[in-house]
């Protein structure tokens, strides 16, 4: 991964904006971490959790439709 140049500190003197090495070694924990997360990739779900989310789905598309029923009937 390439280490993004960070801009000068506000009423720094320097125009190359180094850093204190407590920041230095803040961000390379960031950038390791970073690296490491970009190389996740999201799990595969298993029949049982995909079952569940299409239930939950039917479950929501019912229940508008009843929403949707009641509220038609209450106008009439």
């Amino acid at each position: 991964m390439k280490k993004q140049p960070s801009p000068p500190a506000p009423g720094s003197d320097s125009s190359l904006g180094e850093q204190p090495e407590w920041i230095e070694t803040a961000l390379a924990e960031h950038w390791q971490t970073r690296a490491w997360l970009e190389k996740l990739e999201p799990m595969p779900m298993n029949l049982g959790l995909k079952s569940l989310m299409w239930m939950l789905r039917v479950y929501v598309l019912f229940m508008i439709t009843v929403v949707g029923i009641n509220v038609a009937q209450m106008w009439h």
